[in-house]
């Protein structure tokens, strides 16, 4: 089980939003909420999202102040990956759809068909499992796009060694990736480097470049 404080803005109401400190209202004393804020985010940077009944009631303060304090309501949701996992008594929201990093593909901004569109409750979410878990099977229909590798434009740099650093960062990156994530792919492309850099990228593992200034001119 986890658990977030989140803003309540528009229709979407699913784990794919982000808590910012806000305005807040003028002439509050805003130290209880800053402090309170600053273990939010402390816990969040260090990897937390998990249900604990300590963490648990300081979220409860927190997001009692910030819909105090500022303007924008605030609300702390709960919420699995499991299907059969007990849950505290709750108001349910709905089930949403999301990948690896809790990016929501339902969330606004992400168009989806007419057909599930309708299927969306007041809250942006699917009321149904069955619904929530064919829109999850609609996703992968597409068996004539094939991901193949991997491409990185880098930041323009003066130093060699620069872009030697960065391409070992990306290469290992790749790598990471790959071996997590892509293993349906046998070898990745590898795509680093332009006409400026194309020898270091390939000495730091690129097995493609883009070299069209370098063959053609500006």
């Amino acid at each position: 089980m986890y658990m977030n404080v989140l803003p309540v803005y528009g229709r979407y109401r699913g784990i794919s939003r982000t808590l910012i400190i806000p305005k807040i209202k003028s002439g509050q004393d805003w130290d209880d909420l800053f402090n309170d804020f600053e273990q939010y985010v402390a816990w969040r940077v260090a990897g937390g999202r998990v249900y604990r009944w300590g963490m648990f009631q300081i979220l409860c303060k927190l997001c009692a102040e910030l819909n105090r304090y500022s303007n924008t309501r605030h609300e702390l949701i709960l919420f699995s990956d499991q299907m059969n996992e007990p849950v505290p008594e709750c108001d349910f929201l709905g089930f949403d759809v999301a990948g690896d990093i809790g990016e929501s593909a339902i969330q606004a901004g992400n168009p989806i068909s007419e057909e599930y569109a309708q299927k969306l409750n007041k809250y942006g979410l699917f009321s149904s499992y069955s619904d929530a878990a064919e829109f999850c099977l609609s996703l992968a229909r597409f068996p004539h796009i094939e991901q193949v590798g991997f491409m990185t434009m880098g930041p323009k740099f003066e130093k060699k060694a620069d872009y030697e650093n960065y391409f070992l960062e990306t290469y290992q990156l790749v790598l990471d990736i790959w071996r997590e994530k892509l293993h349906n792919i046998k070898e990745p492309v590898i795509s680093m480097g332009m006409s400026d850099s194309y020898e270091t990228a390939i000495k730091c593992g690129a097995n493609c470049v883009r070299v069209g200034r370098a063959l053609f001119g500006r």
